[in-house]
């Protein structure tokens, strides 16, 4: 499907997405201190100091990441384990 969209659509439409996918690899990291997604060493929420460190949200992926933040009601950190941890 979209590769049909894509063919149909205009060429800088296509261009654009191909620069974008291109930035996507090259310039996001995940943060040195909790994993989540960023554009530099540390993430957005890492280094906002408003965020209580004291405050550790243990997240299974970067999903639960974004879902916590939409409510806005948590004011911690995360740290994102990138899967589930097996009991065994």
């Amino acid at each position: 499907r979209l590769a049909l969209f894509l063919l149909k659509s205009n060429p800088d439409h296509t261009e654009r997405l191909v620069q974008a996918l291109h930035r996507l690899r090259s310039q996001i990291q995940y943060c040195q201190q909790c994993h989540n997604v960023a554009d530099t060493a540390h993430c957005t929420i890492c280094t906002n100091p408003h965020r209580d460190k004291g405050l550790i949200c243990v997240v299974e992926n970067l999903q639960d990441v974004i879902a916590i933040e939409n409510t806005s009601q948590y004011k911690g950190i995360y740290h994102v384990l990138g899967g589930l941890i097996s009991p065994v």
